[in-house]
């Protein structure tokens, strides 16, 4: 049938017209050949190949190659910043060029007294609303933050054993660990969702209580129409959506600093032990210094911690 093919559409030109033949051609081509023992055989298109992307053997792409794509790149952004920072000006609906007034208003530097207005605005809601069911929501969240906190160092064991056990190729070990890694991962993720959701609670309490303490210091005594009457350049405006707004970005803030400052002291008790017994005796190789990496972790997050602050200041 092969051979057929290749004289159809001379022979079917001469007696049927040179668009029957072109059809008989087509027909008998698209038809699978058959083999000499009568299977069919197909002569299939080459198919490109899987680490083919588009028409680009990926396989083969290196770095080597892209270096001067990516040195074009690098100065067509860089040529495309100097553009913009050019002529953006003249696409501006404001004046650029008019210096902003900051920097007059009081801005508090003191440590000591930067947390000053906290106590007065937490001790009522922790000790005056004659209820309890706060100090549960923090001894709640306390017993989480411990146990996540000892959770994560028994993640840090748990990945030292497993890049132990992929290095020396221990087989028999892998399966166990991977089950210690499914019930770990299990309970992080129990512990992490609910001490979400008790916090949770636990700002909703609190600023409903809030809410309603200020807002009935304001509406005692008919205090707006006070407001009202001896109105003045410093009096507030909207007494009441100041202070629903500022309880919902006041409790979140002291919640989230609390909990930081907590996990961050646990984390250090967690890891400096580990660091320390960790670090090589010797420093780059160079001298003797047993330990010398967490002393170089304080001294570092001790010099940004200064640095930030002075900067800030």
């Amino acid at each position: 049938r092969g051979g057929r093919a290749a004289v159809a559409p001379v022979a079917l030109a001469g007696t049927s017209g040179a668009n029957e033949a072109l059809a008989a051609y087509q027909l008998l081509s698209s038809q699978p050949a058959r083999a000499a023992n009568g299977t069919e055989t197909s002569a299939a298109m080459p198919q490109p190949e899987d680490d083919n992307l588009f028409g680009f053997d990926t396989s083969r792409l290196k770095m080597d190659q892209l270096g001067g794509t990516l040195l074009v790149m690098c100065v067509v952004a860089v040529l495309g910043v100097f553009v913009f920072e050019l002529f953006h000006y003249h696409f501006a609906d404001t004046d650029l060029t008019k210096a902003v007034d900051f920097g007059s208003e009081r801005h508090e530097s003191d440590i000591s007294r930067l947390f000053s207005g906290v106590r007065p605005l937490v001790t009522p809601y922790l000790f005056q609303q004659g209820s309890k069911r706060q100090w549960y929501y923090i001894a709640t969240l306390v017993v989480l933050g411990l146990w996540s906190m000892f959770l994560g160092a028994v993640f840090l064991v748990w990945m030292k054993e497993f890049w132990d056990i992929m290095e020396h190729k221990k087989i028999e070990r892998f399966f166990p660990i991977m089950q210690d890694f499914v019930l770990l991962l299990s309970t992080m993720i129990l512990v992490g969702v609910y001490q979400s959701y008790i916090g949770m609670m636990f700002v909703i309490d609190w600023r409903r209580w809030m809410t309603m303490w200020l807002l009935g210091g304001w509406l005692d005594s008919k205090t707006y129409y006070r407001m009202q009457l001896a109105r003045s350049a410093e009096s507030p405006d909207n007494p009441d959506q100041r202070l629903q707004e500022d309880i919902n970005m006041f409790v979140p803030t002291v919640i989230q600093l609390a909990t930081g400052f907590a996990e961050a002291i646990g984390q250090m008790l967690i890891n400096l032990p580990i660091l320390l017994f960790l670090s090589p005796t010797t420093a780059f190789g160079v001298f003797y210094c047993p330990g010398w990496l967490l002393y170089l972790a304080l001294l570092y997050s001790g010099a940004g911690t200064i640095a930030a602050h002075l900067i800030g200041k």
